[in-house]
């Protein structure tokens, strides 16, 4: 007869396959042509830079420009 799985082995499991779906992700976005293509379309349609968000501020709700 089969046991049952414990909490721990689900939860196990559960940190496997998610952390496979986020590593396959992560390989095709930086290692197959396709990935990087989408990634540099991305970027040019990106009305603000990454590097000018200031998240403190986002979350303070405070909207002025500095």
């Amino acid at each position: 007869m089969a046991k049952r799985l414990t909490s721990f082995s689900r939860l196990l499991i559960t940190l496997i396959i998610v952390g496979g779906i986020g590593y396959g992700i992560w390989y095709f976005l930086n290692k197959t042509a396709a990935g990087r293509q989408l990634t540099e379309e991305a970027k040019k349609e990106a009305k603000v830079k990454p590097e000018d968000i200031n998240l403190k501020r986002i979350i303070r709700g405070d909207n002025s420009s500095q």
